[in-house]
């Protein structure tokens, strides 16, 4: 595929992914089982990656994200996001505060044969607890 290509496809993966929650479409975008790199180069099956994807939606559910940034060289696409929202659920244990935060992200996407197959990712987290005023 294009660098253009990969990144129309990173673009519509957000889009549809993270804007507007449909998660019966991450097969569309991501091949099953993906490689984390942030989970030690382990394999994700796509089924574990919506899991998470519905996690922060449920701890946030006016969860935000927005792209900042777009880049793409041969087979990698650089999304550079800001993301923020409400904790109104539980987030990595911590009940629901009510208050509000945001941060930076990183993503590094591998587009192979019209498939995302590789994600590095990098959130704020720290910054989240911080802004949350979750200790630990």
């Amino acid at each position: 595929m294009s660098v253009d290509a990969n990144k129309t496809l990173v673009s519509k993966f957000h889009q549809v992914v993270m804007v507007e929650r449909r998660l019966d479409e991450v097969a569309q975008f991501m091949r099953d089982p993906l490689l984390d790199r942030d989970s030690k180069g382990a394999p994700e099956t796509l089924d574990h990656v919506k899991k998470s994807f519905a996690a922060y939606f449920s701890a946030f559910p006016d969860l935000q994200s927005k792209v900042e940034d777009l880049t793409a060289e041969g087979d990698k696409v650089v999304c550079r996001l800001t993301v923020s929202g409400t904790h109104q659920g539980e987030y990595m244990g911590a009940a629901p505060t009510g208050k509000s935060f945001s941060v930076s992200a990183m993503h590094i996407f591998r587009i192979v044969d019209g498939k995302i197959t590789e994600r590095w990712e990098w959130v704020d987290r720290m910054g989240i607890r911080t802004q949350l005023g979750i200790q630990n």
